[in-house]
């Protein structure tokens, strides 16, 4: 996984958040009494936090297929791995790989078990983001609903808007007739 797979997991990561991000803020327009601002500050940060949680799951979901390839590696037919070749293959591994043991009897068995052990934290971590992402969502939907709840959402300030300019109006016309008396 060369730059090339670093820059499209960042372009399918922004894409997600982007698509996400677009259709909740028309839920919320549609949805809700929420003034426009509010909803512009909800949608900026989502974009931001919805596109960097999707970029480290589909980032995560890529590692994910690597160990499954060295996985697929270690499981041969005789049932002797070259592991050498897979660290210098993979070298983001080779931390773990090390640390499992060094006893030749023992290392087929603990390095294909410290495989598992990777692609089940990259499975914690997949659901983690996805908990992180939801949560998001969910409390920009909580922000989003408090103007209306109390009472200061867009048709409040709309209505406040309209008496503002029809007591502008009738000042105005009371002083103009005022002055067309005096005459």
């Amino acid at each position: 996984m060369g730059i090339l797979g670093f820059i499209v997991t960042l372009f399918w990561g922004i894409l997600a958040g982007i698509v996400v991000t677009i259709l909740i803020v028309y839920l919320i327009n549609k949805l809700m009494d929420t003034p426009k601002w509010l909803v512009g500050l909800i949608g900026l940060f989502l974009l931001f936090f919805l596109s960097f949680q999707f970029t480290a799951i589909i980032g995560a979901g890529k590692v994910k297929g690597v160990v499954e390839d060295i996985t697929g590696l270690s499981n041969t037919v005789s049932g002797q791995v070259d592991w050498n070749n897979i660290e210098t293959t993979y070298p983001v591994l080779k931390p773990y790989l090390d640390k499992v043991g060094t006893k030749a009897d023992e290392m087929i068995d603990k390095k294909t078990s410290a495989l598992s052990l990777i692609n089940s934290i990259i499975n914690g971590f997949m659901w983690r983001r996805t908990a992180w992402a939801l949560g998001g969502i969910m409390i920009c939907f909580v922000v989003a609903a408090l103007p209306a709840l109390t009472g200061n959402g867009r048709n409040r300030q709309g209505r406040r808007g309209a008496s503002a300019s029809t007591r502008h109006r009738t000042t105005q016309h009371a002083s103009r007739s005022h002055r067309l008396r005096s005459r």
